[in-house]
């Protein structure tokens, strides 16, 4: 049954009652007798004394388990036991029990028959309450009852005098029992996460308790006899509801450890400063405003946590501190320090962020042992001199600050490593820093900066340079510097050069150079930078076209070319990519068919990621970033942080489903591509009901002329694209196929036939006109006849304008390139002489011109006489004749404007719509025929 190494031995066969129990709890033993050579079984002088059997599946322990009486050792954790039999009492030999993680509701009363239990585990089951037997098992040290539902505690828990360990945390108690302190061995006790809002006074009975854990509670004061408990290394009352201190917290001489965050202190006693063995202190998240001067006399303390309060200033005896080494001052209210700042000469990490300081000390320069400052988010204008002195320092932040210049020697850091300066006013960066420096982040991003000295292209361990928002226009070539950078973020700036002057980055793996405003070509030596996985060229001015040696980079997953002025066809190259998986160039002028591709499915982190977060219980921040995977549980996280964190490392942290640069994404709108669709552009199977890790994006047929009548559109495309407006098959005539001649001859008729048509129907109803407006003064009849007149004369102005969209157009006709307008197929390139670009001209001065006559034709329109002494009553005709003639005017604007209403229609519909009313043919005729109604309404307007 089992397979393993020998784990116990037994000279002696198993008792046969114990073999029987053992039978049936190894069902499966297939008359195997021999259980002592498994896993799970230990036995000594012909007895189990061990059965170990975790995750098992078992639901049930067998009434006979009592019968293994010489067993010393039970650990079934992970299981699915809901109870325990009675005759687990009978087992008078058994120290360790081990039952977490079951789906236990209750203890047997017999449990308090255990006498020789040392060890008791029930955490993570459902017990709601214990049973008072419990204090029976006198040589019990260790009683773990974490994440259970118990509310109410026995008594008789007070009689457990060998007690050193009661671990009950996460349970719903809301009182704890006056006998619990009368544990004199107690020196472990945890009850985080209940619902005390209150310890008895008697809690100071107990002399032994070392630890004591109150996290997550709802405790609003703390019992003066809690200063009698003279060996007390660490107290742990985060999270509760303190808005005071008691002064008898100064007599736990024994304290190491205070951890007071996240509750609603606004002041701390005097007496806290007789803590002399406390080292570390945290209380941030208060609303602490002022500080006691003796917190000065903790010569031994180490880390002081005051984040997230209100603290306006310091006391000069917090200088005193001469072990402090990490400071955390992060979001208060300061506006200065004070000078002797300079006196805590052992401080290694000091945290000043988020506060609305404007000077810095000059003694600052005397922290030797510095090596974090972080000044971020405050008023500095500049920096003294004196921090140049700090030779230890390895990160510098001085981000969102007010500072326009650096001291020319703060090059002289030989240790510095990390340097942040985004977002201030600098228009230059000093150029002390050389070769040998340790520089490996520089930080840069929303500055004034046009330009950066040549020192800081020769930085040798610089790896990530952010230089965003800013105002360059140039960058180091690349190719003669000795540069190993794995990110550069140059996007936002006014960069204007060649692109192989980034050619030389052998180790870049994001480059950011979007919003700039290169107009230059994209070079096939792009090749050389193998190791770049994203690229963002958009927003420039790019033209000619995308080489195939860009879709060729073996690491390249996300790629932007997205709103340039690239042309040609999209290289075949893209269908062999072997990482991308987002690809983005809409916007251009590229042609062509769009080639088969197999877009990956994942998404991209953000490489250039970087997060200082403190970790908790703990005395040390430590880097978040893209690169490895740590428990966000262990850090000190706001949402917001840790929501941050997640959308910057979503591949790393699996959160993929929601991260913006996911793929399989493609988006090639608005750009002149035409030919049928590609059956699949992702790396998954290309049919409709294909199922992908995650559903491909795209966004191909809007601005494009792709599409065929002769095939069903890919599976791939969104349903937001597979509307029959977006798409438009061959030009036809009556269901024939015809060409640009046979569409010209056919153009040309119809313009002859309906000019002569309109000029007969002028000439003939011209008499028919003056009758029917007989009834009407003059003035109504000749402005009437008039405007009828001129629109019959327009018309042929209106048909021509027509003519010139028919010639030659179609929505889709693959092999030719496509273009903006269907004048004709403009074969420029992109220059204003091309034939395509004056074409496009003519047309728009073409409209021009019958804008203008239309608005020339309205001032020739005859206007009536104006009365000079007597008022002119408007003629009065019949009610009749007005109810019909307006009725009549309302039949016709509904007639004309029917057709933009289907067009509308049409466009709200899904490719294949179950309306049935609605006849498909019918459809498409009001779709071409609206720009023709369109037209036609357009001069009348006028």
């Amino acid at each position: 049954m089992y397979v393993s190494t020998l784990r116990g031995s037994s000279a002696t066969p198993l008792p046969f009652r114990e073999q029987k129990v053992l039978q049936e709890l190894f069902p499966l033993a297939d008359g195997h007798t021999d259980f002592c050579h498994t896993p799970h079984v230990t036995c000594a002088e012909g007895h189990v004394i061990r059965l170990e059997c975790s995750r098992c599946g078992w639901q049930r322990l067998p009434q006979a388990i009592g019968d293994l009486r010489s067993l010393a050792k039970l650990q079934l954790d992970g299981n699915n036991l809901s109870s325990l039999p009675e005759s687990l009492g009978h087992l008078l030999n058994l120290r360790h029990l081990d039952l977490r993680g079951n789906q236990l509701s209750a203890l047997p009363e017999s449990a308090g028959s255990l006498q020789s239990l040392q060890y008791l585990c029930l955490s993570g089951n459902k017990i709601t309450a214990l049973p008072d037997s419990l204090g029976n098992l006198q040589h019990l040290q260790q009683l773990r009852l974490i994440n259970n539902t118990i509310s109410v505690l026995p008594d008789s828990l007070g009689k457990l005098q060998h007690l050193q360990e009661l671990s009950l945390g996460f349970n719903e108690l809301s009182s704890l029992p006056e006998s619990l302190c009368n544990l004199k061995s107690l020196r472990h006790l945890d009850l985080r996460g209940n619902q005390l809002s209150a310890l008895p006074e008697s809690a100071g009975s107990l002399q032994s308790l070392q630890y004591l854990y109150l996290i997550g509670n709802k405790i609003t004061a703390l019992p003066d006899s809690l200063g009698n408990l003279q060996h007390l290394q660490e107290l742990y009352l985060n999270n509760n509801e303190l808005s005071s201190l008691s002064k008898s917290l100064g007599r736990l001489q024994s304290l190491q450890q205070l951890y007071l965050s996240h509750n609603r202190l606004s002041s701390l006693p005097e007496s806290l400063g007789n803590l002399q063995s406390l080292q570390q202190l945290r209380l941030f998240n208060n609303t602490i405003s002022f500080l006691p001067h003796s917190l000065g006399q903790l010569q031994h303390l180490q880390d002081l946590y005051l984040g997230f309060n209100e603290l306006s200033s310091l006391p000069e005896s917090l200088c005193n501190l001469k072990s402090l080494k990490y400071l955390y001052l992060k979001n208060n209210k300061l506006t200065f320090l004070p000078e002797s700042l300079g006196s805590l000469e052992s401080l290694r990490w000091l945290d000043l962020s988020n506060n609305m300081i404007s000077v810095l000390p000059e003694s600052v320069g005397n922290l030797q042992q510095l090596q974090q400052l972080r000044l971020s988010h405050n008023r500095l204008s500049f920096l003294p001199e004196s921090v140049c002195n700090l030779q230890t320092l390895q990160q510098l932040h001085l981000s969102s600050n007010n500072l326009s210049s650096l001291p020319e020697s703060l090059g002289n850091l030989q240790s510095l490593k990390q340097l942040d300066l985004q977002n201030n006013q600098l228009e230059a960066f000093p150029a002390s820093f050389g070769p040998s420096s340790r520089l490996e982040k520089l930080d840069l991003a929303s500055n004034k900066l046009s330009s950066l000295p040549d020192s800081v292209g020769h930085l040798r361990n610089l790896r990530y340079l952010h230089l965003q928002h800013n105002t360059l226009t140039s960058f180091f070539n690349t190719s003669e510097r000795n540069l190993q950078l794995k990110v550069l973020l140059l996007n936002h700036n006014k960069i204007n050069m060649e692109l192989s002057a980034f050619c030389g980055l052998n180790y870049i793996t994001t480059l950011y150079l979007h919003h700039n405003k290169l107009r230059c070509q994209i070079p096939a030596s792009i090749a050389q930078l193998e190791a770049i996985k994203v690229l963002t060229l958009h927003k420039n001015a790019l033209t000619g076209s995308i080489p195939p040696e860009l879709a060729s980079l073996p690491s390249l997953k996300l790629l932007t070319l997205h709103e340039n002025r690239l042309t040609g066809e999209i290289p075949s190259t893209f269908g062999t990519s072997p990482q991308l998986l987002f690809l983005s160039a809409f916007a251009n002028d590229l042609e062509g068919p769009i080639p088969d591709m197999k877009l990956r499915s994942g998404c991209v982190d953000d490489a250039s990621f970087r997060f200082e977060a403190l970790v908790k219980h703990s005395s040390f921040c430590m880097t978040i970033s893209c690169d490895q995977q740590v428990d966000l549980e262990d850090f000190q996280l706001t949402s917001k942080e840790r929501r941050e964190i997640l959308d910057a490392c979503s591949n790393l942290y699996g959160r993929c489903s929601g991260a913006p640069s996911r793929g399989p994404t493609l988006l090639l709108q608005s750009n002149r591509l035409s030919c049928p669709l590609p059956s699949d552009v992702s790396e998954d199977t290309s049919n409709a009901n294909a199922s992908s890790s995650l559903p491909l994006r795209s966004l191909v047929i809007a601005g494009n002329m792709l599409g065929s009548d002769w095939a069903d559109l890919p599976w791939w495309l969104s349903d937001s694209e597979k509307q029959p407006f977006l798409y438009i098959s061959p030009f036809k005539v009556f269901g024939i196929r015809t060409s640009s001649i046979q569409r010209l001859v056919v153009g040309s008729l119809c313009f002859v036939t309906l000019y002569c048509v309109s000029l007969r129907t002028m000439t003939s109803w011209k008499d028919h006109l003056h009758k029917f407006f007989d009834h009407q003064d003059d003035h109504t009849q000749l402005t009437h006849v008039f405007l009828i007149q001129r629109t019959l004369w327009g018309g042929p102005i209106v048909l021509m304008l027509l003519l010139c969209y028919v010639w030659q157009g179609s929505y889709y006709q693959c092999g030719h390139p496509f273009l903006k307008t269907t004048l004709a197929y403009f074969e420029s390139k992109g220059s204003l002489s091309g034939g395509g670009r004056l074409a496009e001209l003519g047309l728009a001065g073409l409209w021009a011109i019958w804008v203008g006559s239309c608005l020339y034709l309205v001032e020739l329109v005859p206007k009536p006489p104006r009365a000079k002494a007597v008022r002119v009553e408007r003629p009065s005709g019949s009610i009749f004749n007005k109810v019909m003639w307006w009725f009549s005017w309302m039949v016709i604007v509904v007639c004309l404007s029917s057709p933009s209403l289907g067009y509308a229609f049409v466009q709200s519909l899904p490719k294949r719509n179950k309306l049935q009313v609605v006849n498909t043919y019918f459809l498409k005729a009001v779709h071409y025929g609206a720009a023709l109604v369109m037209l036609l309404i357009d001069p009348q307007s006028c």
